[in-house]
């Protein structure tokens, strides 16, 4: 079991090096890679000899995007869809956040204020399996944050669904502009 997860850790490490080599010296993100491996390390190695369940935990949405990248978890669930590419525009008093690409995935927020007071406008996220909504009705009770790099949203949409549900949504959103 160590010899597995050593060679796990090993795999992730390399591909994370080679994933950020682009001919720069780029320790900060290399270290990044090896702190995920010792986790992912640890986490598996701490398994049941004969054990062959696998154990993950879902990975932090709030931590995860970098540069021109956006990180989505819709009612608990991190989505595997990419929203790229990021464009961040100024909308006269508001902020214009999309990512993706139309009829793939696509996230859509409008940011009111973004210098002083930030509240969100509007949030929409549609998949190929889902299209969920921050609108008017929610809205307020929002959060809408900026730690210096990146937008973070959090607040109970709803599910548009086929048959016109509803259904409630929690979402939790990181939206880092492209620099």
């Amino acid at each position: 079991m160590k010899k597995t997860a050593m060679i796990s850790m090993m795999l992730i490490v390399a591909f994370g090096m080679a994933a950020c080599n682009d001919g720069e010296s780029e320790l900060g993100k290399a270290q990044s890679g090896v702190e995920s491996a010792s986790a992912l390390s640890s986490e598996t190695s701490t398994a049941a000899i004969g054990d062959t369940s696998t154990k993950t935990s879902p990975p932090a949405v709030m931590s995860e995007a970098g540069p021109g990248e956006v990180s989505v978890e819709v009612d608990g669930n991190v989505l595997d869809e990419q929203f790229t590419p990021v464009v961040c525009t100024p909308d006269g008093p508001s902020l214009k956040l999309e990512g993706g690409v139309e009829n793939s995935a696509e996230i859509d927020v409008t940011i009111d204020n973004p210098d002083a007071g930030p509240a969100l406008g509007e949030l929409q996220i549609k998949t190929h399996t889902l299209n969920v909504k921050i609108d008017d009705r929610t809205r307020a009770e929002a959060t809408v944050t900026n730690d210096g790099t990146a937008w973070v949203i959090e607040g109970n949409g709803r599910h548009e669904g086929h048959e016109n549900t509803e259904l409630p949504a929690t979402v939790k959103t990181r939206i880092v502009c492209p620099a």
